[in-house]
């Protein structure tokens, strides 16, 4: 992912860069509505194991596509690996990915994913500590000197936090206490897609009107009350309303996320993007593994509070209001962004910057 991005980065350019973000992700938008329909009627009709075998020659043909028309970027003046920084980083991902895995132990034992956080933590100051003194380190602390990237990027943590785990919770919820069958499910789910793609046709158009964080602090306020709304989505058996409930929350759900991943390149310069990109998708696959074992071990705390032997709707509406919280937070992020970034012409103040 980080490497397709910065390739639609640099073939767009700074001039279209808005529009290109938009656009590029929607094909993915295509594959995200078709697939909980697939999975539906595959595990349905035949066994979960044959999801993983639909993978196969997808990838197969998304290989060939890549080494026919992907351009063959180089780097002109090529820098040393830096192999020690890339050992830490990776040891404070591995800790911190470890420790969300043993989330749900911590009722039973609270040591192991306190230590493994402690751990992670320790790691990340030592990189610190080494990328501050390294002629080429892996990850450029110079990022965020910009305000926008660095904005964008602490907000992204909490946003996915409370986003990001309702793909996980969200189906749950409908077969669990709601006694859905899978196909049902995955129809409704693709909603969700339905809603992205719909997004991206004002998009363009409301951040050249409004700029980055008018269109931010909004919608991730109303985004923040959709996730909230849907711990509540038990309590109706009215599937038009979870279908129109679903549909919104993907709508605004990839209008935010569009509007902040743009604005946190809007303002690099052309010597951060490449590091820009790469530590923005380490950041978004940890903090969407961060959100699903979040959601996890709300649901495995409150479970052992009530006792009861399955999930059951009163759950999802504690869990719906931590997320709710997370998903709230951005928005003391997003109020420091500059007023004008990406109002009227994004791209050509983006150029100016470089």
């Amino acid at each position: 992912m980080p490497i397709g991005r910065l390739t639609v980065i640099r073939m767009a350019g700074t001039k279209n860069l808005v529009q290109a973000m938009v656009w590029v992700v929607t094909p993915a938008a295509f594959g995200i509505a078709f697939g909980p329909f697939l999975g539906g009627i595959i595990v349905h009709y035949l066994n979960w194991r044959w999801i993983f075998l639909v993978n196969v020659p997808v990838c197969v043909a998304v290989g060939a596509m890549s080494s026919f028309y992907f351009r063959n970027y180089r780097r002109k003046n090529k820098v040393p690996f830096d192999f020690p920084g890339f050992i830490l980083l990776g040891s404070t991902a591995a800790s911190l990915l470890a420790g969300i895995a043993n989330l749900t132990k911590i009722t039973a034992d609270a040591f192991i994913p306190l230590g493994l956080f402690a751990a992670s933590l320790s790691f990340g100051l030592v990189f610190v500590w080494h990328a501050r003194r390294a002629r080429h380190p892996v990850i450029d602390l110079k990022l965020f000197a910009n305000l926008s990237y660095r904005v964008s990027t602490y907000a992204a943590v909490p946003l996915r936090i409370g986003v990001a785990s309702f793909a996980f919770v969200m189906p749950l919820m409908l077969q669990i206490p709601m006694g859905l069958n899978s196909l049902t499910t995955g129809l409704l789910m693709g909603a969700a897609a339905i809603g992205a793609l719909l997004s991206r046709v004002v998009a363009h158009r409301l951040i050249k009107t409004f700029g980055f964080r008018g269109v931010l602090l909004p919608f991730t306020f109303a985004l923040s009350v959709l996730t909230l709304a849907v711990g509540f989505v038990w309590l109706t058996k009215s599937l038009a309303a979870i279908a129109l409930l679903i549909l919104l929350t993907g709508f605004t759900r990839s209008l935010v996320f569009t509007s902040a991943n743009t604005a946190s390149y809007a303002d690099l310069t052309r010597c951060l993007v490449n590091q820009g990109v790469s530590f923005a998708g380490l950041v978004q696959q940890l903090s969407i593994s961060l959100a699903v074992g979040f959601a996890a071990a709300v649901l495995h705390v409150r479970q052992n509070i009530t006792e009861e032997p399955m999930l059951t709707g009163p759950d999802f509406i504690w869990l719906s209001v931590c997320t709710g919280l997370f998903a709230l937070l951005p928005v003391l992020f997003f109020w420091f962004l500059p007023v004008n970034l990406g109002k009227n012409k994004v791209d050509e103040q983006a150029h100016l910057h470089q």
